[in-house]
């Protein structure tokens, strides 16, 4: 059964896809290494390369952090910030979960091995800019792609939901100019965009850029 917070997130979720349309960012993982340091203590012990794909085309980067999954969220925010996305740094890690679990009565229905076939759940703690915690879930038989997936997963619709604000920005500014657009649905629309984070820095700049 899902939570009200996970219910919100999908609603939330389909307003970004009605908003970004053709236009929504897809992030897929494709390899991953990780490098543990126990040799010395060190500040960050742990290195991760990443590739991933972004609609398609082959990306990548090195981070290091206080585990792997703390190491690609550093990464992704620093690579997306790099690529433009202006929000990025409003975002910052807060806390992981993972847990392995099958239920007793699908073991006795099929026979199967519990520690063969067991899935892991993820749980990904991200601060927002005004210090609240957006969660996000995820799902693999695979520790490792289970971690990663909701990394990504958190990224796609984080980078996503500024693409979003950005579309609504463009209505308001066609708006202003006197165009005959539906700026009461564009509003109605940013109201659930600003529960995922404060955007007012990037609403100013797109002010901004409208009153050129």
């Amino acid at each position: 059964m899902k939570t009200p917070e996970q219910i919100k997130q999908q609603e939330i979720f389909k307003t970004i896809r009605s908003l970004v349309n053709e236009d929504f960012v897809n992030i897929e993982p494709r390899y991953l290494c990780v490098r543990e340091n126990f040799a010395k203590r060190v500040e960050f012990s742990t290195e991760v390369d990443l590739e991933f794909e972004v609609n398609g085309e082959l990306e990548s980067f090195k981070s290091h952090g206080d585990g792997a999954v703390h190491a690609m969220v550093k990464g992704l925010k620093s690579h997306f910030t790099d690529a433009g996305y202006f929000t990025m740094d409003d975002f910052s890690f807060s806390s992981f979960e993972s847990a392995a679990s099958i239920s007793e009565k699908f073991q006795a229905q099929y026979n199967i091995d519990a520690e063969a076939d067991a899935k892991v759940h993820t749980t990904l703690g991200i601060l927002n800019s005004r210090g609240q915690t957006l969660t996000f879930e995820g799902e693999s038989r695979s520790a490792s792609m289970a971690a990663t997936q909701v990394v990504l997963n958190t990224f796609e619709y984080l980078v996503n939901c500024e693409l979003a604000v950005g579309k609504v920005g463009l209505v308001l500014e066609a708006h202003a100019k006197g165009h005959l657009v539906d700026k009461d649905a564009a509003l109605l629309k940013l109201s659930d965009l600003v529960e995922v984070n404060d955007y007012k820095r990037l609403m100013d700049k797109l002010n901004k850029r409208a009153m050129l």
